[in-house]
């Protein structure tokens, strides 16, 4: 099931839910993606983390100096 070189993404996604009679957001479209993806098996070569892995959030500091006249602002 090769798309057109010029089918656009969002419309490879419609084509996808019409084919298997579900809506473009259901998970059908998703793992059909994955299971017809021809690089997936690069996958193995990375680590991507679960959100749930990750640490807690924190605000973040950016020093901006006297160019805008602040010495720090904080962005939450």
């Amino acid at each position: 099931m090769e798309p057109s070189s010029l089918e656009l993404p969002a419309d490879t996604v419609q084509r996808i839910a019409a084919e298997l009679k579900c809506h473009p957001t259901d998970e059908r479209v998703a793992l059909h993606l994955d299971e017809e993806d021809k690089l997936r098996h690069f996958r193995e070569c990375f680590y991507i983390p679960k959100i749930q892995d990750l640490p807690p959030e924190q605000p973040m500091v950016m020093k901006w100096g006297s160019v805008l006249g602040l010495q720090e602002m904080r962005v939450l």
